[in-house]
């Protein structure tokens, strides 16, 4: 077991100094303040070698290359300004960025950031049990595909920060680790452009975290019956905040917004098929988990764009 979580403060005034100390966290970095009277750093990281957060906050103007060789780096830019080149591109920082994996020169001025590091062999892990290749996987762009994505991106970070590895959780365990890596991982992979996702077959939850699968799996099994949100977190081994947050990030809604899906889906499939034997659209609608018929005909005509008698054999 890979047990070297630590959480670290650095500040200093002195560039000679940070720069050892930034090279600890990332494979290859140098650093040249145009400013040293005014060069400040701050630099905090929680985590470990295969997942961590941090947020750094420089003073000054300065540059420097950076280059990660074994793991993924995402900032997103929070305050002030900087400059990203690779090669010949300029990344847009407005948004998320996904740092290639080759030499960038970064450029900063009063720069606050946040950044998550995770380690390259647990995307390529998740990539395998997806059924594809990880020696011809890659990224294909460098910031999140939609704006909506970028969201999910940030509300993944906050997550991390806020539920895994924050003042209240000093010594996140071992699971807790492992199981923000592989929610980490399938964000990364459903946010940013990349050739695995891409691939024929690829589409669905294929990509949802184990515990995610279970409580999507729970949902649909059981939409006919008594489904709450206690039960679906006990069968996918989530807390009830964790369920919650989980289908936010992922499915951008809430667990029982995403089983009434289910239920509509099973009562349109149905009335389309049009058979007599299947019994009135009420029938077909309590059969199917509705309680309150006149609600559930609201919210068919809100999903489908047509009433249920409408649906009916077409």
């Amino acid at each position: 077991m890979n047990d070297d979580f630590t959480a670290s403060r650095f500040r200093t005034r002195d560039p000679e100094e940070a720069l050892p100390v930034l090279a600890r966290h990332y494979s290859a970095v140098s650093l040249s303040a145009d400013e040293p009277e005014r060069f400040a750093i701050d630099h905090a990281i929680s985590g470990d070698s295969r997942l961590a957060v941090s947020r750094v906050a420089f003073d000054s103007r300065a540059e420097g290359n950076v280059q990660l060789e074994d793991r993924y780096f995402v900032g997103h830019l929070l305050a002030g300004r900087m400059s990203l080149v690779t090669g010949r591109d300029t990344v847009d920082v407005t948004q998320p960025m996904l740092y290639p994996r080759t030499i960038c020169t970064v450029g900063w001025s009063d720069l606050r950031m946040a950044i998550v590091t995770i380690d390259v062999a647990e995307v390529e892990r998740l990539v395998r049990l997806m059924g594809a290749d990880p020696n011809g996987h890659a990224f294909t762009g460098v910031n999140p595909i939609s704006p909506a994505l970028g969201a999910q991106w940030a509300a993944m970070v906050k997550h991390l920060n806020r539920d895994v590895f924050s003042p209240a959780n000093p010594d996140p365990t071992p699971l807790q680790r492992a199981e923000a890596r592989e929610e980490l991982a399938s964000t990364l992979l459903r946010v940013f452009p990349n050739t695995t996702m891409d691939a024929p077959g690829m589409g669905g939850q294929s990509w949802a975290p184990a515990n995610l699968r279970r409580a999507l799996r729970f949902i649909e099994e059981n939409a006919s019956g008594v489904v709450t949100v206690s039960s679906i977190a006990e069968a996918s081994g989530y807390s009830i905040r964790g369920l919650q947050n989980a289908f936010q990030r992922s499915m951008n809604m809430t667990p029982l917004a995403y089983l009434r899906r289910v239920r509509l889906d099973a009562v349109y499939s149905t009335l389309r098929a049009g058979s007599p034997a299947d019994g009135t659209i009420a029938e077909i609608a309590r059969g199917a988990g509705f309680t309150h018929i006149g609600r559930f005909t609201e919210q068919f005509r809100e999903e489908f764009g047509m009433t249920p008698r409408q649906s009916r054999g077409l």
